[in-house]
């Protein structure tokens, strides 16, 4: 049990929008989740930042015993 910490990000890169989440697991592993939304022209760098908070919702479900949990992100307007 304990305190588990998420990174998240969400960018844009060769005119797609992304999202990643990672984080290392209490047994050790590595926790990363990764979505292309499409492209720059559908999408916005916000939404991959959202997209990227949902991941590590998915993260933190997947970690047994888990009693705090911290999303750890570098946006501001998606809070």
């Amino acid at each position: 049990t304990g305190e588990f910490c998420v990174f998240t990000d969400g960018s844009g890169f060769k005119g797609g929008i992304g999202a990643a989440a990672v984080a290392s697991g209490q047994d050790g592993r590595r926790h990363v989740r990764r979505a292309h939304l499409g492209s720059d022209q559908q999408h916005l760098v916000y939404e991959g930042e959202l997209a990227g908070m949902v991941l590590a919702l998915d993260v933190i479900s997947s970690e047994p015993r888990v009693t705090r949990a911290n999303i750890l992100l570098d946006n501001r307007p998606s809070i």
